[in-house]
Parts: C-alpha cells; sequence; structure tokens
C-alpha cells in the first residue's frame, strides 16, 4: 500500500536518505556560512535553517559553566572553555551536538548531491541532500 503525506517522504529502506529544497539565495548564505541546518537538538525542527549566531547561542548555553557535561565535551576537543575555539571547532560542535551543520558537515561521510532549477516561474532553487549507508 502506498501512503501519501505532505511533506513526508519515506522510503522501505535501511539506507539514510535526506534532501532539502530551497531557494538559491539561502543556499547561498549557507555556503558563505552566514545560516546552518538545523539539527535534531536546535529545538527549531530538523532540517531547516538557523543563523549561525543562534546556533552558537544554543551551544553556549547548552555547555555554560553550571552543566555537569561541559567539561568532557570541551575535553574532546582539547579546549578548556568555547571563547577559545575557531570558528571551525565550533562547527564541529554544533554538528557533533545535533544543533546545527554548515554544508560541509551536512551528511558528513555519506554521499551528497545537489541540483539546481528554475522553476516555470523563473525562480531559482537548489534541491540538496545526501544518502547512503551510515552504519
Amino acid at each position: 500500500m502506498i501512503q501519501i503525506r505532505r511533506d513526508i517522504f519515506e522510503t522501505n529502506s535501511s539506507s539514510t536518505h535526506a534532501i532539502i529544497i530551497c531557494p538559491e539565495s539561502d543556499y547561498e548564505r549557507l555556503g558563505r556560512g552566514e545560516i546552518m541546518i538545523t539539527g535534531y537538538e536546535s529545538g527549531c525542527g530538523s532540517g531547516g535553517f538557523i543563523d549561525r549566531s543562534t546556533a552558537v547561542r544554543i551551544l553556549r548555553e547548552r555547555y555554560g559553566e553550571e552543566n555537569p557535561d561541559t567539561a568532557s565535551f570541551l575535553g574532546e576537543y582539547g579546549v578548556n572553555s568555547l571563547e577559545e575555539c575557531s570558528e571551525d571547532v565550533i562547527d564541529d560542535m554544533l554538528a557533533d551536538a545535533e544543533i546545527a551543520y554548515t554544508l560541509d558537515k551536512y551528511g558528513e561521510n555519506l554521499e551528497t548531491y545537489e541540483e539546481f532549477y528554475t522553476t516555470e516561474h523563473g525562480d531559482k532553487i537548489v534541491a540538496f541532500g545526501y544518502f547512503g549507508n551510515d552504519w
């Protein structure tokens, strides 16, 4: 039986699939690092976009001094505080904490794709994502 639901894509497969469709302008902002792809732990839902500064704020709130897990988390990166981290390390932390992903971190270690389209109304959009086995 085939069941169709709005905004849902399902397969009967053990592999991983993800697709995001967005305006080309958002994809360009994502490539420049102005926005990031939301993760499950962002509180914003998965697969949308979030300003990088908001994602970093969420990371700081989660791994502040009062959190007993902070030292262990920061120790994985060889640092004592978020303030001493480079932007690349912060991006790794955001991905590892499943808060947000840069385009490079989204679907890391899986096959990725990107397709550019122009709709019949002239809108420029991009479909991108990943697929494969993540186990």
